[in-house]
């Protein structure tokens, strides 16, 4: 049986999770969901997902615990799908008169309009063709450097909106099936911040007791058993070299040492973790780098630095993804005019860009693609 320390100490984690929880639905009701930042979103998953662990390990040591309505969301928001207008009600909408005098601009308006609430559910045309948008040389990278691994750590970077969440967003989507993921924004934690900060945040949103590398190794490798476990530690070019290095050997490396002995290591499932360089700092910092397959997992893999996309790269999706875009699209724009609307080729202003074209809002696509 439990101590009542262990006790007391998860419904400590239940009551922090929840406040946790009710912030960010606060923070949802005044954002609105078309416009609550992604990070807003994945605090509510992650709470919700303590939460129900929690509430499963004290119930587990006969702790009588409540279920609370925020706790998991709503059965009719989780489970019904989106009402759809029939094509009347779609056509009075767009202000066209059914009847056999619709002419074919009009068509043209309803199915650019079928086609954006198509993409509304999140997994569209417009979406399929963007996760096929040049990052060649990063996917090619991480596909050739991850397969032959079960534990590894991948650096992303790049500057400013080049697209560094879109990149590992789309790398983890071969794994969005099972994955247990925590994603944690170093500029929230704070410069200065401890290892055994770092720990406690960790071991927050997973439902744990946690201030050492060690516990959360335990965690972790319990993960790992039944699904690919990854972790995401956002804005690292704003902790500095320094703290960069001391997560990697004060946090990371003992971690890898103890989950170097599981028997995970053998197996399918991936222990990931993933750091995120916003601006490209790291590219001048002196931090220990991967040099092939066979080094050290404690040591992260370097992906290629992303690049603008040039005229050639945007010229070829094009011409690949033309069964996924709007029938209009070429007449509407080339690549040589997207260029010039995203500051020469800048990822995130180009992808924006050709959501533009394509009658979508970016904002409204990334609230809902960008999940990590």
């Amino acid at each position: 049986m439990p101590s009542q320390e262990e006790i007391t100490t998860q419904l400590e984690l239940l009551r922090t999770n929840r406040r946790t929880l009710a912030y960010g639905l606060e923070q949802l009701g005044r954002f609105g969901p078309s416009y609550t930042p992604p990070n807003v979103r994945a605090d509510i998953d992650d709470a919700r997902a303590a939460i129900g662990r929690i509430k499963q390990t004290l119930r587990g040591w006969q702790v009588a615990v409540d279920d609370l309505p925020d706790d998991a969301p709503a059965a009719s928001a989780a489970s019904a799908a989106p009402a759809v207008p029939d094509l009347a009600q779609q056509l009075a909408a767009l202000g066209i008169a059914p009847g056999a005098g619709i002419n074919p601009n009009d068509l043209q308006t309803l199915a650019r309009a079928l086609q954006a609430q198509s993409q509304a559910s999140g997994d569209g045309n417009l979406y399929r063709a963007l996760l096929n948008l040049d990052y060649r040389s990063q996917t090619g990278t991480f596909a050739q450097s991850v397969a032959p691994r079960s534990l590894a750590a991948y650096l992303i970077d790049g500057p400013r909106l080049f697209g560094q969440r879109w990149l590992l967003n789309r790398l983890l989507k071969r794994y969005e099936r099972s994955i247990q993921p925590i994603s944690i924004d170093l500029r929230r934690l704070g410069r200065g911040k401890s290892v055994a900060d770092l720990c406690q945040e960790i071991g927050r949103k997973a439902g744990v007791a946690a201030s050492t590398p060690e516990q959360i190794a335990t965690v972790l490798c319990k993960w790992w058993e039944t699904q690919h476990t990854i972790l995401i530690f956002h804005s690292i070019d704003l902790v500095g070299e320094a703290a960069l290095n001391a997560i990697l050997s004060g946090f990371w490396a003992p971690i890898v040492a103890i989950a170097r002995q599981s028997p995970c290591c053998a197996g399918s499932n991936k222990l990931l973790l993933f750091l995120v360089d916003n601006q490209g700092s790291s590219a001048g910092w002196n931090v220990p780098i991967a040099q092939g397959p066979a080094d050290d997992p404690a040591r992260p893999v370097r992906l290629p630095t992303i690049a603008r996309f040039s005229s050639a790269d945007l010229a070829d999706w094009i011409e690949a993804s033309l069964i996924d875009l709007p029938d209009d699209f070429s007449t509407r724009t080339d690549p040589e005019t997207i260029l010039a609307h995203s500051d020469d080729g800048i990822p995130e202003s180009v992808l924006e860009e050709i959501c533009v074209v394509c009658d979508y809002d970016w904002n409204e696509g990334a609230s809902r693609w960008l999940k990590h």
